[in-house]
């Protein structure tokens, strides 16, 4: 990816929070990224401890955060998703360290953000952030995240062009009041499959760094490409229904799903461990059910003899950011377990 980014001439801004590890973030330093993208506060303060000063906070400005944000040194350049004028005010009249302000534009995800089309909005915001000299318009930001709801590589161009469109649309209207907006962009599929990337500036895919089931089947990666898989002992054999019971719900791997071969929902894929890591998925397997601690593994043939009450299995997971999140820690290829940030935070 750093390769692709270079080739492009475009900022390599990568997202963390696919594996929120100091360790794994040190791989990327030795590719000489410095700077780097997150999704909360709690996450921010936990990579400045281990030495990043250049974040960007990918999430709408919780007003409550200001008064901790305040508290980081100026040393660090922090960028934040400024959305709307009550937060731009609320910003505006405590902000007593520099920042630089991203306004969110919505291409078509329909999540957060503003629609690209509103360009009155944009420029109510970039007004009300130009009236105190501590903040800076950095630009436009925007995750085009229905790339991951497509099928193939020609949804995926077809997203990210008219997504591009959009916003170079809106910065050329909105040049006369903030000449220099840059735009920063960057789901996996995209940079994943995509080597034009117009007239972004910035790339922030995150979720590369493992890929997952899902990744798979738009045709981002290759299943063996994928890089994380939980370890699961099994806790219960039903021979007749074909289920294993295993240690391993929502509360691990999220309750994200994709459709499986027969159009039921599929909640991830189950592999063999191995000394290193783990095989290829089983044929025929499949997480069917989670709840908060279970999970319900079916086999369309007989369980092998060979997996017993207390046999550990991996599970690839459909998503990979939410399930490391979720588990708390991560696996990497060498059977390490790596841990994750504390998410307590107090304002």
């Amino acid at each position: 990816m750093t390769k692709k980014v270079d080739a492009a001439r475009l900022r390599f801004r990568p997202h963390f929070k696919t594996h929120q590890s100091h360790e794994i973030g040190r791989w990327f330093r030795e590719k000489q990224v410095d700077a780097i993208t997150v999704s909360s506060l709690s996450m921010a303060i936990y990579f400045i401890a281990d030495g990043w000063t250049d974040i960007t906070i990918a999430f709408p400005l919780n007003i409550h955060e200001i008064k901790v944000l305040n508290t980081i040194p100026e040393a660090i350049s922090l960028g934040l998703l400024v959305n709307s004028p009550t937060t731009a005010l609320k910003l505006c009249e405590t902000a007593d360290r520099p920042y630089n302000c991203w306004i969110e534009a919505d291409t078509g995800f329909g999540r957060s953000g503003i629609e690209a089309s509103d360009s009155d909005a944009f420029r109510q915001i970039i007004h009300i952030l130009q009236s105190n000299p501590h903040l800076f318009v950095a630009g436009l930001l925007s995750h085009f995240g229905h790339t991951y709801q497509a099928k193939d590589k020609a949804e995926v161009s077809r997203i990210y062009n008219t997504g591009m469109n959009a916003l170079q649309a809106l910065r050329n209207r909105l040049q006369p009041v903030c000449p220099d907006m840059q735009i920063s962009v960057g789901d996996t599929p995209s940079c994943s499959m995509l080597d034009d990337f117009g007239e972004a500036d910035e790339l922030r895919p995150g979720n590369f760094i493992y890929y997952d089931l899902m990744q798979a089947a738009i045709g981002s990666c290759r299943i063996e490409d994928i890089a994380v898989a939980l370890s699961v002992p099994v806790v219960e054999i039903h021979h007749g229904k074909r289920q294993l019971i295993v240690h391993g719900g929502a509360i691990h791997l999220s309750k994200d799903s994709m459709p499986g071969e027969h159009g039921q929902p599929v909640f991830g894929r189950v592999s063999r461990l191995e000394d290193k890591g783990w095989g290829p998925p089983l044929e025929g397997v499949y997480v069917k059910s989670l709840s908060q601690e279970h999970g319900v593994l079916q086999f369309r043939s007989d369980i092998p003899a060979d997996i017993e009450t207390g046999s550990l299995l991996g599970i690839l997971p459909v998503h990979s950011c939410l399930t490391a999140d979720a588990a708390g820690a991560c696996m990497t290829t060498g059977g390490a377990f790596i841990g994750m940030l504390d998410k307590r935070l107090v304002y």
